[in-house]
């Protein structure tokens, strides 16, 4: 299934956040790492919380309070229906604002977020957690997830066509110039063929300003593998032994993979010589790959 990123921007915050809650396999993987993480007594942020699932999983564990941050009202007050439902008179403080400039009233034990995106730092993860840990986070605090790789590879994306069912359209996410690498985001591993062994485009945790690279190489692969693609996903270590791989070989939730076309001047040529691209990553949600001269 084709999920373009546009459809989840125009449903409103309830709606979008029910889709998170749905993403089963996403939320055993945060449950298995809490309860690795979380010690009794506990003070507890989740940043860019959405719904405060996180912080409530923390709650369950014995976490003794929880800073639920994020910069959307709208989030927060879902956060808020929920939190009075599972933990009513629990010691939630609900915080609206941007948490790279956050100062809160206390340090903090352990710092969890969701906040990772299709594309590792689509969300602004790397300056995000890095700038909240700096500012709240005790000297031996322990934070959730733990580590981010970014994976990619030239793939050759089969199209709508060849595939045995289709359950919604292939379409971009936004609309992209001449010069730019189109995206969509997708679900379903078995319409890309990887033409190489996958490449780590970046790898960052929340404690370093180690933000994605300025640019992505690929490299050529042997003539008669049709590459028409990029894929990107990524593998996220939410604590010791606790992984949530979001690339062809891994598990679907809602990290897809991101896929993307080439412009016209690489149509029939992707793969045939190295490739470095720069990623782009945009207030607006466009997320692109600029061909570099």
């Amino acid at each position: 299934m084709h999920i373009p990123k546009r459809y989840a921007l125009l449903c409103n915050t309830e709606i979008f956040q029910l889709k998170m809650l749905s993403d089963l396999t996403r939320i055993d993987r945060y449950k298995a790492a809490v309860a690795a993480l979380v010690r009794p007594g506990d003070v507890v942020a989740d940043v860019g919380c959405g719904s405060g699932l996180l912080g409530r999983l923390c709650l369950d564990q014995g976490a003794a309070k929880v800073y639920m941050i994020d910069v959307s009202e709208r989030s927060l007050d879902v956060a808020r229906y929920l939190g009075a439902i599972y933990h009513p008179g629990a010691d939630i403080d609900y915080i609206a604002g941007d948490a790279k400039s956050l100062t809160l009233g206390e340090k903090v034990d352990l710092v969890v977020s969701d906040i990772v995106g299709t594309f590792g730092d689509d969300e602004g993860m790397s300056e995000t957690l890095p700038a909240f840990c700096r500012n709240n986070a005790k000297p031996a605090a322990r934070l959730c997830p733990v580590r981010v790789t970014v994976h990619g590879a030239l793939c050759r994306w089969h199209s709508s066509s060849e595939l045995p069912e289709l359950l919604e359209p292939q379409r971009p996410l936004v609309d992209y110039a001449a010069s730019e690498f189109t995206c969509y985001r997708e679900t379903d591993p078995a319409t890309i063929s990887l033409c190489h062994a996958p490449v780590v485009l970046a790898d960052f945790d929340g404690t370093a300003t180690n933000r994605l690279p300025a640019s992505w190489t690929f490299p050529a692969v042997p003539s008669g593998c049709p590459c028409t693609a990029i894929a990107v996903w990524v593998r996220v270590e939410l604590a010791r032994g606790i992984v949530i791989d979001a690339g062809p070989a891994g598990e679907r939730t809602m990290w897809c993979i991101g896929v993307f076309t080439p412009p016209a001047a690489l149509a029939g040529t992707l793969g045939r010589a190295p490739l470095t691209v720069t990623p782009m990553f945009q207030a607006d949600s466009k997320v692109t790959l600029r061909l570099d001269a």
